[in-house]
């Protein structure tokens, strides 16, 4: 009777037994993970729970910085160039405007050249009867106060010449800014929203070699002439 009993319970421990072998693949597989790798996007299955996502590398936070400074300056300059184009609409409402402020800004820069002029024509009078003093002296040197004379009418020239150079960069400074307006103007008078173009960009600097070539220049051997 006792090994019966025995039996019985060695039985019943052989079934628990097998019982939770077969249980315990559904077990391990109701506590597995699906992960996603967020780069490369794979998917691999764990028993361990996943990985929260890391936080942004060093590199990535200063190119988010950097992104959002740009949109800042863009959207500064969207609304500088809006404000800029309406001032401009206000002040030129149609092209008769522009062109007569045009003219207004070349009128004073004119009125300086011709003084600039009757300067130049002054320094050619004063320097005939210097050269003809000079005449008599081409083989020895001149006395002290002539060459001094000499040296005072060049010195003169010279001045006057970049007096010249400078209204000359003046006045193509005034038109090629005036040009860059009307081009902006006539698409804004045509229908175009006010900062829709961007920032009017500042007109290039003139050349000065370019504008000293207009300027007069006069040697003591033209002047003789």
């Amino acid at each position: 009777m006792r090994l019966a009993i025995g039996t019985g319970w060695h039985v019943l421990g052989a079934l628990a037994l097998a019982g939770f072998a077969a249980a315990a693949p559904a077990l391990a597989a109701s506590k597995s993970y699906k992960c996603i790798d967020p780069v490369t996007k794979r998917v691999t299955v764990s028993q361990f729970a996943c990985e929260g996502p890391a936080g942004p590398t060093m590199a990535e936070l200063a190119a988010s910085a950097a992104a959002a400074r740009e949109k800042v300056i863009q959207d500064e300059a969207r609304v500088r160039a809006a404000r800029d184009d309406k001032q401009l609409m206000n002040r030129y409402p149609v092209e008769a405007a522009h062109r007569y402020a045009h003219v207004a800004d070349l009128r004073d820069v004119v009125r300086k050249l011709r003084a600039a002029e009757d300067r130049f024509a002054e320094l050619m009078v004063e320097r005939k009867p210097i050269e003809v003093e000079m005449g008599f002296y081409r083989i020895k040197a001149p006395p002290p106060e002539l060459k001094g004379r000499v040296d005072r009418s060049d010195a003169s020239f010279l001045a006057l010449r970049d007096v010249f150079v400078g209204l000359r960069l003046e006045i193509e400074d005034v038109d090629a800014r005036y040009r860059l307006e009307r081009v902006r103007l006539t698409r804004l008078w045509d229908g175009s929203a006010p900062g829709s173009m961007g920032l009017l960009a500042p007109a290039p600097a003139a050349s000065a070699a370019s504008a000293s070539s207009l300027a007069p220049a006069a040697s003591a051997a033209s002047v003789a002439r």
